[in-house]
């Protein structure tokens, strides 16, 4: 997703109140209701919940809609400085998803101060380390996380198959799960963690990680 940021709309509409995302490219937007309105520009990024009640479904100008709840989901990144950077939290780094594992300030002979930043590749589960500039701004992502139930892996594929809360069948790369994808058995329950419609980060039952940390 190419950086955006977005611009506060502020409405209310009805006694019955509920929240809503919108989203716009250029100064044209569409609806994607998330619990949150906004829309995107440029050039920073602001955001702010507003509410709507469930049964408006009407055009608000400049291609903006607003409409029934939970018809779709669109995440948000927000601006976030790097020295706030925590163990677990996700950021953007070369348009790839990121695990913080540690963040500390270095400082090397007469040289100025710089964050070392390690941390988890998720797509490919690698470690990795980049030095940011002492107030560096990062893009930091905030997940959805929904339950699902394990179907079967694909060998073929490289694969995991699962049904997610809507019992919608869901493909899940190995490389993304790790060792633990051959360990899932059928009816395991896991965690996924979603950015937009991608799956990001995958959280294993307890019996899983346990025995992998054995290994």
């Amino acid at each position: 997703m190419p950086r955006m940021a977005a611009l506060n709309i502020i409405g209310n509409h009805g006694k019955q109140r509920f929240p809503l995302c919108l989203s716009t490219r250029n100064g044209l937007g569409h609806r994607c209701n998330n619990r949150q309105m906004s829309i995107w520009c440029k050039n920073g990024y602001e955001s702010q919940t507003n509410y709507f009640t469930p049964s408006c479904n009407e055009s608000l100008g400049l291609g903006i809609q607003y409409g029934k709840v939970n018809e779709g989901i669109k995440r948000c990144f927000t601006t976030f400085a790097g020295s706030s950077l925590r163990s677990g939290m996700i950021f953007l780094h070369d348009d790839k998803y990121c695990e913080v594992t540690s963040n500390r300030q270095v400082k090397q002979g007469r040289g100025s101060a710089s964050l070392q930043v390690e941390y988890v590749e998720l797509p490919s589960r690698k470690p990795m380390t980049i030095n940011l500039p002492i107030g560096a701004k990062v893009d930091k992502i905030d997940l959805e996380k929904q339950g699902a139930l394990v179907q079967y892996f694909d060998e073929d594929a490289r694969e995991l198959v699962v049904s997610d809360e809507n019992f919608e069948e869901k493909r899940i790369s190995a490389s993304t799960i790790g060792e633990g994808a051959k360990l899932l058995e059928a009816g395991d329950e896991i965690q996924l963690f979603y950015h937009d419609d991608t799956i990001v980060k995958v959280s294993l039952p307890n019996t899983i990680t346990s025995r992998l940390k054995k290994k």
